[in-house]
């Protein structure tokens, strides 16, 4: 699956399951979730890294397929569980730093800037913290 005009959200799924959401018409109003924009397992993996969890290929293993057919759009995709806690467990004097460096990692689109990786940062570690796992990468084609 290769996919390069795609969004990528992030989803609590606790009490239902991947397919739920893979066929649910709008999840949006009926599960805790960040829009996230173009961030998807490369750099999500490239944050996990960063955050001392595993190198690039270790911690990208960890987004594996939980629903959707291989070339139909929209899939549901693990979201690392060792990832969740590392971003769950940063302070908040920590984010700023992490989302400064992540801006610079390898992979990363150019358009993005340190200040709006530190303020996704902020708002994935907020859905981590304060809604139950397991976490999901909804990917859409646009």
């Amino acid at each position: 699956m290769t996919v390069t005009n795609a969004a990528t959200d992030v989803f609590s799924i606790a009490g239902s399951s991947a397919w739920d959401l893979r066929w649910s018409k709008d999840p949006w109003t009926s599960s805790p979730h960040l829009r996230a924009r173009r961030l998807g397992p490369i750099q999500l993996a490239r944050l996990g890294e960063l955050l001392g969890i595993g190198g690039y290929d270790t911690v990208i293993q960890g987004f594996s397929l939980l629903a959707g057919e291989s070339q139909e759009s929209p899939w549901v995709i693990a979201f690392p569980e060792e990832l969740a806690s590392a971003v769950a467990s940063l302070g908040s004097d920590e984010v700023e730093n992490i989302g400064t460096r992540w801006a610079h990692a390898e992979g990363m689109p150019s358009e993005l800037s340190p200040e709006e990786l530190t303020t996704y940062l902020e708002a994935l570690r907020s859905l981590l913290v304060g809604h139950a796992g397991p976490f999901v990468l909804y990917v859409r084609v646009e």
